[in-house]
């Protein structure tokens, strides 16, 4: 028997608040307590997909802010209702935030693998926001493996996929601005490992730009820290009316993900803020950075970068 036809409304209201969480208008215990809320209010026809959706974004609230344990268990949930419900569209959706959430464990070859089932059902489904972030999210892991060719393969796709609406009609064009702020990021990440830095520069400038559009914390964040990165390989600024000293970005971008309490990206800010006061040695200033990185890293449970942090503190007093 077929099922019956979705209340768009009511699935647009989880994203409603994490729309609103983002732009830092609400903390994240109220945007818990919001689809707490929701699961009171599901209608019964398709009782399991509405409930699916709310678990899904439950995992996301918990994800940005570093609950990875927590995060997991609502994308299983999710994606246990939607395969009762046989609604594969939304599954694509827990395939896509569990290899996010493997991804930021450190389960790089389980994170490969959903993002790729992720980019299969997507495909099959001609869901073009989720080909693109399956795309985009497998390419953070080349990235910081340094597969660069894969990485920069991914990203090119995944750009190309922002450039046409996410849906007829599309529902929220700047959530597709969004993803295409971290896909810049994450390109200017890439090109400063790759030596390239005019090109990151470039990639760094079209972080802000995007940025300054959605408005949100967590991108703005982005876009101070890769121009501050960008910054470090240079020297100084490449142009006006940028500072030569990178530590007023590291400060900004720290401020941004403290303002809607996005750990996992605060720990690696603090980390990359360390490795670049270490280079000019400021060896006091640095270790500070590594503290706070040390300390979240261990608070997420990922002790290898915990140990990663405690490494380049050390290594301080061999200077």
């Amino acid at each position: 028997m077929a099922r019956k036809q979705l209340d768009e409304s009511f699935l647009q209201r989880p994203q409603e608040s994490l729309d609103t969480w983002r732009r830092g208008e609400m903390t994240l215990e109220a945007g818990l307590d919001s689809l707490n809320e929701l699961k009171r209010q599901v209608p019964e026809a398709e009782k399991l997909s509405y409930l699916g959706q709310i678990e899904l974004y439950a995992g996301i609230f918990c994800g940005y802010t570093g609950k990875l344990d927590q995060s997991a268990k609502h994308f299983e949930a999710a994606a246990r209702y939607f395969r009762q419900n046989h609604d594969e569209s939304r599954l694509i959706g827990c395939e896509l935030n569990l290899g996010e959430t493997y991804r930021l464990m450190g389960n790089y070859t389980q994170a490969i693998r959903a993002f790729r089932i992720s980019l299969e059902l997507s495909t099959k489904e001609d869901i073009l926001n989720s080909q693109a972030l399956s795309l985009a999210n497998e390419a953070i892991i080349h990235v910081e493996t340094g597969n660069y060719k894969q990485a920069r393969n991914n990203l090119t796709r995944a750009i190309e996929l922002t450039s046409q609406p996410w849906g007829t009609p599309e529902v929220n064009p700047l959530r597709r601005l969004s993803s295409k702020c971290e896909m810049h990021y994450t390109f200017g990440v890439l090109e400063i490992q790759e030596g390239n830095i005019e090109a990151a520069w470039e990639q760094a400038k079209q972080t802000l730009e995007i940025a300054h559009a959605v408005n949100e914390p967590l991108r703005f964040g982005q876009a101070n820290a890769v121009i501050a990165q960008v910054i470090c390989a240079y020297g100084h600024a490449p142009e006006e009316p940028y500072e030569d000293k990178p530590d007023a970005y590291f400060k900004q971008a720290i401020a941004n993900y403290e303002k809607i309490k996005s750990e996992r990206e605060l720990a690696n800010i603090h980390l990359i803020y360390g490795n670049s006061l270490a280079s000019r040695d400021e060896n006091d200033n640095a270790r500070e950075q590594y503290n706070q990185a040390m300390a979240i890293f261990a608070r997420l449970g990922l002790p290898k970068l915990a140990a990663q942090a405690a490494e380049a503190r050390a290594l301080l007093g061999r200077r």
